[in-house]
């Protein structure tokens, strides 16, 4: 009976969101700033696979005082959306093994309307997330990946260091 009560607290004091997430999520759960510092990105499990919505926008609103939307987004009916906690990145699985790198996911970069699939992420030795896509394009069968890809870095923040 004991050892119920004890699990029952250990699992009510464990993170939301960390429960059944595989053990190098952790690593990568939480706020990330991109390469510019234009966006923070909360990176959090969404059921079994990694995804990030954007929390946090160097400048919020555009040049006429309104909310910063998706206004390059190439689908014209997307151009609405507001940044602030659109989904940017998801579908990303853990990878078999050990080496940390969460893989075949998508990101969605707003500064250019366009989506990067084929996506890994990893935290290097020096605490940075490494990005890395391919720019997907519409093909004859459906989104496929450009033959160049693109990585860039992303460091660790918190709200109190964005808000300084």
């Amino acid at each position: 009976m004991l050892n119920v009560i004890l699990l029952a607290g250990a699992l009510a004091l464990a993170p939301v969101g960390m429960q059944g997430a595989p053990a190098e999520a952790a690593d990568l759960l939480g706020l990330w700033l991109n390469e510019s510092g234009e966006v923070a990105v909360e990176l959090e499990m969404c059921g079994d696979q990694l995804c990030g919505r954007v929390a946090w926008l160097g400048e919020e609103l555009d040049a006429s005082g309104q909310e910063r939307v998706d206004a390059k987004n190439r689908a014209a009916e997307l151009r609405d959306r507001k940044l602030k906690g659109l989904t940017v990145l998801s579908d990303f699985v853990s990878s078999d093994g050990d080496d940390g790198v969460w893989k075949q996911g998508m990101l969605y970069d707003p500064n250019i309307g366009s989506t990067f699939i084929h996506c890994t992420l990893r935290v290097e030795d020096d605490g940075r997330l490494k990005v890395r896509g391919f720019e997907g394009h519409m093909g004859s069968r459906g989104l496929v990946a450009s033959r160049f890809g693109k990585t860039t870095h992303w460091t660790r923040v918190t709200l109190a260091q964005l808000a300084q």
